[in-house]
This record gives C-alpha cells, structure tokens and sequence, in this order.
C-alpha cells in the first residue's frame, strides 16, 4: 500500500493540482502570477510590434480568451476537485489553458504555423500532465530533475517557438 503525503489542500490549490507536492498552494499562485504576467507581457509585445510595423493587431482578443479560460480552469478545478485523477496530480494544468490560448493567438494571426504549434504544445501539456516525463529519461539512464523536467520540456518548447517565429518574422520585415 502506497501513502501519498499531501501538502495543505485548498482552493488555491485546486487550480493548478499538485497535490503530492509539498506546497500545492505555492505551485498554483506561481501559475496564477506566471498566466496572467504572460498574458500583458504579449499584449505590451503586440503593442511594440504595432507601433513598428505601422498596422496593429489586436490582443485583446486573446489576452481576454487566455484570462476567460484560466477562469474557466479555476472553476472547472473547484468543481471538480474532489476527484483529482492523473490530470491534476503533478501541477502542470495550467499548461492546458496555455496551450488553448495559443490557438487564440493563432486565430487572430491566421497562422497556421502557430495553430500547429499550438497543437503540439496542447498535446505535450496532456504528456507532461498524464505521463511521468523522468521514465522516459531513466530508460536511457540519463538523470533529469524530477518533477522539475515536467515543465522543462513545455517550458523549452515555448522558448524554442518563440526564437523560431521572432527569426521568421525578422526575415520578413
């Protein structure tokens, strides 16, 4: 039999899961601080890129879909948190909202590079989220950071993407 040892559970702790860790609450005001920063950062961004080019887009948009849907998490987690699952055990759900946010952004830029990336971003948030992404990396005797490599690898992926399409619309202007 396997004991889990839980931090303090509330409704903080809800939103983002992690309720193996030892401080659930912590991870899910880290994602509640880091959603919301993200979300004015590529509104002051869409803002800067307007200016230069002269024709403006707006964030608005997205920045009001990605907020709509980490409220829409937040409520979905408080309703349903009593029964947790896979889905809410390691602290990465945020990601999934994250991950849905880009098909915004997406839409309002008509690219379909974006949407795809926002694909497998979306369907690396369900691995990281459902999988323990350390057996992978054990399997070829490599040591990772554990659980920390769960949100390395979405984490690498949005840095990468964003250098890709920062070098591609460079390219075009």
């Amino acid at each position: 039999m396997f004991i889990v040892r839980t931090g303090k559970v509330g409704v903080l702790t809800w939103f983002a899961g992690g309720f193996g860790l030892p401080n659930p609450t912590a991870v899910s005001l880290y994602w509640l601080v880091a959603l919301i920063s993200g979300y004015v950062a590529t509104a002051v961004l869409f803002a800067l890129r307007a200016r230069r080019l002269g024709v403006a887009t707006s964030p608005w948009p997205f920045v009001l879909s990605g907020i709509g849907l980490l409220g829409f998490w937040i409520a979905f987690a408080a309703i349903g948190h009593q029964l947790p699952g896979d889905l809410f055990i390691r602290g990465f759900t945020p990601l999934i909202p994250m991950g849905v946010g880009l098909f915004a952004l997406a839409w309002i830029e008509r690219s379909r590079a974006l949407a795809l990336f926002a694909g497998a971003f979306v369907a690396l948030a369900f691995v990281v989220n459902l999988y323990d992404l350390e057996n992978l990396f054990s399997r070829i005797h490599v040591s990772v950071p554990t659980p920390q490599i769960g949100l390395i690898a979405p984490g690498a992926m949005l840095l990468a993407g964003a250098a890709a399409f920062w070098l591609v619309d460079r390219a075009r202007s």
